[in-house]
């Protein structure tokens, strides 16, 4: 009778076989890392190599007394753990397929670094030392320590500032058309959508205007990575459909991935896929986190299977704590969807992202918050100087 060990390799052998002979074909309930994790196991081999912790079979590690036992045994060796030296089981290349299937890519990488390593890779990608790109303004840190290292030179695009909520939005696609016409010689656009506050700019327009001057468009969506796995006519349209080249995506912002998980997916053929393998290499950690691995592997196989369901679960959480709050609490403002929408340059509104207003009480965001963690124990993601946004996602219930 054929061992478990050997039924679990050969899933994963089947695998790699549909991705290299058949793709429509491939299976997106499958999780090959997950699988592996278990043949490795299974396998009872005698090891001698890292993690030093050897998976925890000697003296339990520190880290298990709040992590559980489990954790150290996902914690294995990617390269001569999970698969051979010379990776024949394609477990990683397999799952990261599965990936880009299930996103619409024709390429993804998985980060462990963050979406901040994927951003300084994607830097790196697009622009050498010296070359020209034109960047919106309002980037996260790791795009400007992507210009840093690629020794590109911006030409920035400032966003469009809403001087009524004192907050920046997109960029509009003519200050980028502007921008490409004056400096013919750059090499690509790099945008952030969406903010941080959840408003989306005109990513079709604005890869239009790009792939008409002959370059691609790099979006960091890492707020957005849940879009590719549900339609729903109150989210936008994910930056792939919509004509990105390379896009950031955050799996522990949206998706069930554990932090520090993100991915980056190519859209077209204008990205140069081995200079960007080759750069994704140099930022890359030799000794991968397997653990960290596996999280998004599985994160992808529920939101194929469930991402519907969970969205819509998120959206009707935040449209429960928008109803309560404007019924219940009137002195402050929740900014409404439909007023974020007819912005210059949104052309959508994520609405778990809510944005409550407390100026008009006379105290700041920051004032609000402290309160709210001293005497609710309740935190929130973002907070500024008149306003917080709690994120509301499918992990929050009605009781939430």
């Amino acid at each position: 009778m054929e061992s478990t060990s050997k039924k679990t390799l050969n899933r994963i052998k089947d695998a790699v076989k549909q991705q290299r002979d058949s793709p429509a074909s491939k299976d997106q309930s499958t999780v090959p890392i997950a699988d592996a994790i278990c043949a490795y196991w299974e396998r009872d081999l005698l090891t001698f190599s890292i993690p030093a912790h050897n998976g925890g079979r000697g003296p339990a590690p520190e880290f298990t007394k709040w992590a559980g036992s489990q954790a150290a045994r996902a914690d294995l060796p990617a390269t001569h753990g999970i698969d051979t030296r010379n990776q024949v089981y394609k477990v990683q290349a397999t799952a990261q397929q599965l990936f880009a299937d299930a996103v619409g890519a024709k390429q993804t990488l998985f980060s462990t670094g963050g979406s901040s390593l994927s951003a300084r890779v994607a830097m790196m990608s697009v622009v050498g030392p010296g070359e020209t790109i034109v960047m919106a303004r309002n980037g996260h840190k790791s795009a400007f320590a992507g210009l840093i290292l690629s020794g590109a030179r911006p030409v920035y695009v400032d966003p469009y500032y809403d001087e009524e909520l004192e907050l920046a939005h997109g960029v509009l696609v003519g200050d980028v058309l502007r921008a490409l016409d004056r400096h013919p010689e750059a090499k690509a656009v790099m945008i952030f959508t969406p903010s941080y506050y959840g408003t989306s700019a005109d990513i079709e327009a604005i890869a239009e205007a790009a792939h008409g001057h002959g370059v691609p468009l790099v979006t960091d969506d890492a707020w957005a990575l849940d879009y590719a796995f549900g339609e729903h006519e109150d989210l936008p349209e994910p930056a792939l459909a919509q004509g990105a080249d390379l896009a950031i995506g955050s799996v522990h912002k949206t998706l069930t991935g554990m932090s520090q998980t993100s991915v980056l997916s190519v859209g077209s053929d204008r990205i140069d896929t081995e200079r960007l393998a080759l750069c994704f290499e140099l930022q890359e950690s030799t000794s991968n986190s397997v653990l960290l691995l596996s999280s998004i592997d599985g994160a992808r196989a529920q939101f194929v299977r469930e991402g519907q369901q969970l969205l819509e679960r998120g959206l009707q959480g935040a449209a429960l704590v928008r109803d309560r709050l404007a019924s219940e609490v009137p002195e402050i403002e929740v900014i409404d969807v439909q007023r974020l929408k007819s912005t210059p340059g949104v052309t959508g509104v994520d609405p778990t992202h809510i944005l409550i207003e407390v100026a008009s009480i006379g105290i700041t965001g920051y004032t609000a918050v402290d309160w709210l963690r001293e005497h609710h124990h309740i935190d929130v993601e973002l907070v500024d100087h008149r306003r917080f946004m709690p994120l509301v996602s499918f992990a929050h219930g009605e009781a939430e």
